[in-house]
């Protein structure tokens, strides 16, 4: 969701490309850059969000499971 990508980018301090390389400061700010990146482009962002941390992914996972 964009709420937990924007929770995890702001965790990670990560500078978003789409948000001229800043870390967001909004959930909407996320939710309108996943509207406006072209679909085949918006699994690289949400990996830049989320990989390479297994901490992320162990968050990630138990969100997931909530969900269901």
């Amino acid at each position: 969701t964009p709420e937990l990508l924007f929770q995890i980018a702001g965790q990670r301090r990560l500078l978003l490309p789409g948000l001229g390389g800043r870390v967001p400061v909004r959930v909407e700010e996320v939710s309108e850059l996943l509207k406006r990146t072209p679909p085949w482009q918006r699994f690289d962002l949400v990996n830049e969000v989320i990989g390479g941390s297994s901490e992320v992914a162990a968050l990630v996972a138990e969100r997931f499971v909530d969900f269901q």
